[in-house]
């Protein structure tokens, strides 16, 4: 099915706001430290897990692929933020079938204007992915409870892996 002008709109609106002006800001501490475990990547061929870090090992495998396609910048280092932070936008938006398209859609607009969200979906960190994978995880969890489907397992399943591969603190 095809989305409403107003759900493309707030879309736009988000990717708008995570990527104009992007570089801006200096990379940030965190960011640096993680473009340094994604640089260790390129020199070893692996992210060496590390228990002690609370992180797992998507977000590096992430940034790895975006330099790795992109080059070594800081659009490529912020750029699978950005995509987690609109995904979780959009993943608001498919509440419309538990809650209506206008809860859903003012969600959806309040996080995509909302300045600590718009501040983190810009920053290379895992928080977005987290966000974004608890978003899909209630969807799973409300579609299995209403409906039961099995899609909403496959969703449920895949989140929580999702959630587990981005922070050991996920639950």
């Amino acid at each position: 099915s095809k989305l409403p002008w107003v759900e493309i709109s707030i879309l736009v609106l988000a990717i708008v706001l995570r990527t104009v002006w992007l570089d801006i800001k200096p990379a940030h501490f965190d960011e640096g430290i993680n473009g340094w475990f994604t640089d260790q990547m390129r020199i070893n061929g692996f992210y060496h897990y590390d228990p002690t870090n609370y992180h797992g090992p998507l977000h590096f495998y992430l940034v790895f692929l975006s330099q790795t396609l992109l080059g070594r910048n800081l659009w490529a280092l912020r750029l699978p933020a950005i995509i987690a932070s609109v995904l979780a936008v959009w993943a608001l938006l498919r509440y419309r079938e538990f809650f209506g398209p206008t809860v859903s859609r003012i969600a959806a607009a309040a996080m995509a204007v909302s300045p600590a969200y718009v501040f983190y979906g810009r920053y290379s960190i895992h928080e977005s992915g987290m966000v974004f994978f608890s978003i899909l995880a209630l969807w799973g969890v409300l579609g299995m409870w209403e409906k039961g489907e099995r899609r909403y397992l496959f969703t449920l399943v895949g989140a929580l892996t999702g959630m587990i591969l981005t922070k050991e603190t996920y639950v």
